[in-house]
């Protein structure tokens, strides 16, 4: 019994590398804009992403088999330090109801919250690793540190744009505002964003700040009329109604008013099919849906993790010409893609990897200790309505 045991345990671990998904750290060379948003409105770019390589080359081939990798030379981001988030609020204060509130008292109870919600489904930060550390004033005043921190800044009240930094930025060049001068994560409490749970929205965006991507983006998962990726069964695509997206018709509108559009019905058709042409026109919806389609997804999986807290639900940007946003996405075969409220045993997985941390239960080394820096870029998506 214990030979077979240790077999089983063995090819657990086998699978399980294989079936990771790590939300991918993409980038884009344009400065993207738009409306009111899932994660943000106010899009920017600090810099040309790029990052360094592994130290060993085979280590290199074995990550692109199982993450979304663009090209590895960025200078001016990187991860965390064994995901090690120190977090300051800005100093803000906001009306709510009479009073006037700081930042830090509006939002922390809640991060706090979801930083615990990784901590109950796997994601420990003993020893120091994926810690979510609040510094006092002292650390937070000194602008000499902006890039050694992630700055917490409150949308408003019944604001629903949110927006983070996917990793640590550190080297965002010259001319630029202290603020942006690193990491930010920009938060809405609107119960009409998202999931409608606020603790499961923060959380959410925690694993942008760690690394993780949107599963729905991973261009395996598309038919080969929006990605190269294609697999034997994708899952995306057959079912994406795109012109239900709230911000559709502005969308039209800038390509109407493009002259790099010169066909303006082929112009209206690529803001819905191409990421290139989506992000042109600052259609943030699109943006937030479609395949990265230029870069190489992970091998060996045969589905999309569908309770990953870094996914979509169906109705996620729509429009909402009654009570209930449109749906703009099904499954190619017509099903609901379900929200979801917590971390799945793949997000948590893939933090492990990604970090190369050896996961405490059980004890299965994903990855060697030497990691790379991964391109990444401040996240921007729709509003995902109720």
């Amino acid at each position: 019994m214990d030979a077979l045991a240790r077999l089983i345990r063995a090819n657990l671990a086998t699978v399980r590398t294989v079936l990771i998904i790590l939300g991918w750290l993409l980038a884009s060379s344009s400065v993207l804009a738009g409306n009111r948003a899932w994660e943000s409105t106010a899009n920017e770019i600090y810099g040309n992403s790029s990052s360094s390589s592994l130290t060993d080359p085979s280590n290199d081939q074995q990550l692109s088999k199982r993450w979304l990798v663009l090209d590895q030379r960025n200078p001016a981001i990187e991860l965390w330090d064994r995901g090690h988030i120190k977090v300051c609020f800005d100093e803000q204060h906001h009306p709510i109801g009479e009073k006037w509130i700081k930042t830090e008292d509006i939002l922390r109870g809640r991060l706090e919250a979801a930083r615990k919600l990784w901590r109950d489904f796997g994601l420990d930060d003993k020893d120091g690793w994926f810690r979510f550390e609040f510094m006092d004033r002292a650390f937070c005043d000194d602008r000499t540190r902006r890039s050694e921190y992630l700055l917490v800044e409150y949308a408003g009240l019944g604001n629903v744009e949110m927006a983070t930094t996917v990793g640590r930025l550190f080297n965002p060049g010259s001319n630029v505002h202290w603020k942006k001068a690193g990491s930010r994560m920009f938060l809405s409490d609107s119960k009409r964003v998202g999931t409608g749970n606020v603790v499961s929205n923060f959380a959410h965006e925690m694993g942008h700040a760690w690394g993780l991507q949107h599963e729905h983006q991973n261009p395996r998962w598309w038919t080969s009329e929006y990605s190269k990726e294609m697999t034997t069964y994708p899952f995306f695509g057959q079912n994406w109604f795109c012109k239900d997206l709230a911000d559709y018709q502005m969308a039209v509108n800038r390509v109407m008013e493009d002259p790099s559009f010169p066909n303006k019905d082929e112009g209206k058709a690529a803001i819905c099919t191409h990421l290139t042409a989506a992000t042109r026109v600052r259609f943030t919806g699109a943006m937030n849906w479609l395949p990265r389609y230029d870069a190489v997804g992970p091998l060996g999986r045969k589905e999309p993790d569908w309770r990953s807290i870094m996914i979509y639900h169906s109705r996620c940007g729509g429009s909402r010409p009654g009570s209930r946003a449109a749906t703009v996405m099904l499954r190619n075969d017509g099903r609901e893609i379900k929200r979801v409220f917590r971390p799945s045993q793949l997000d948590i997985d893939g933090l492990y990897e990604l970090y190369g941390r050896e996961r405490p239960k059980p004890h299965f080394l994903l990855q060697k200790t030497n990691r790379a820096f991964k391109r990444v870029y401040w996240k921007t998506s729709r509003l995902c309505s109720r």
